[in-house]
């Protein structure tokens, strides 16, 4: 009879944090620099903070301008940290800033709020 053998190991990615990112950052660690990783994701959590503070009160300013550039930043760090949901609903911050700067980002605002608190929850067990 054969033996089915289940994989208990928990996966590399996941929509929130693809944790093989993480994992290349490990690699990367040296004698010079032992804690790489660490440093990277404190580093992206702390202007991630930024990067989402700035968005928020660009859309209740109404400021596209801003809106656009900041989504672009937390866009551009989120994705080079794994963090591909929150990456994605910035581009699309990014992408349709006039509209949002309009009053049509309250929603989609909230959804960043909530994915960067599950991205830093996902990092800090990283740590």
């Amino acid at each position: 009879m054969d033996e089915i053998v289940c994989e208990t190991s928990q996966p590399t990615s996941d929509d929130t944090l693809d944790r093989s990112v993480i994992g290349q950052f490990r690699e990367s660690d040296t004698a010079a620099l032992p804690d790489f990783a660490l440093v990277l994701i404190e580093q992206f959590v702390l202007e991630a903070e930024s990067q989402v503070e700035l968005l928020r009160n660009a859309g209740q300013r109404g400021d596209a301008q801003a809106m656009k550039s900041a989504a672009h930043c937390l866009k551009g760090s989120s994705l080079t940290m794994g963090a591909t949901r929150l990456g994605a609903l910035c581009a699309r911050i990014e992408t349709h800033a006039a509209d949002f700067a309009e009053g049509g980002a309250s929603d989609l605002m909230l959804d960043v709020d909530q994915e960067f608190i599950k991205v830093r929850n996902a990092l800090a067990a990283e740590r």
